[in-house]
């Protein structure tokens, strides 16, 4: 990827991330969706910028719609899915166990 691509690409990172943050203080519906989609439309049509997604011309996609949801996705494995595994974990103590660890030897 090049320096420009990279640096196309966290700006679009950066201002998905901003309206999503701004549309959680707004108290929005979803706002890590709505405010990132949002977001880059916005900045698509009246700042007149580009935004970057890498695989958006290959799917035939909009830019502006398949990187914010590229952000989502980013935001769901670093915030959703570890708050799910300690959920897991604490519900369900018995995935930790071993099987050997509380067996007694029999002889």
């Amino acid at each position: 990827m090049e320096r420009t691509t990279a640096m196309k690409v966290l700006e679009t990172y950066i201002v998905a991330g901003l309206t999503g943050l701004l549309f959680y203080h707004l108290h929005s519906p979803i706002p890590w969706m709505l405010g990132a989609i949002t977001g880059m439309l916005v900045w698509k049509t009246v700042i007149k910028r580009p935004v970057a997604a890498p695989k958006a011309l290959s799917i035939g996609g909009d830019p502006a719609i398949v990187s914010s949801l590229q952000f989502v996705r980013l935001l769901l494995v670093i915030i959703v899915v570890p708050n799910m595994l300690k959920w897991v974990f604490r519900k369900f103590p018995y995935i930790t166990e071993t099987p050997w660890k509380n067996r007694s030897v029999r002889n």
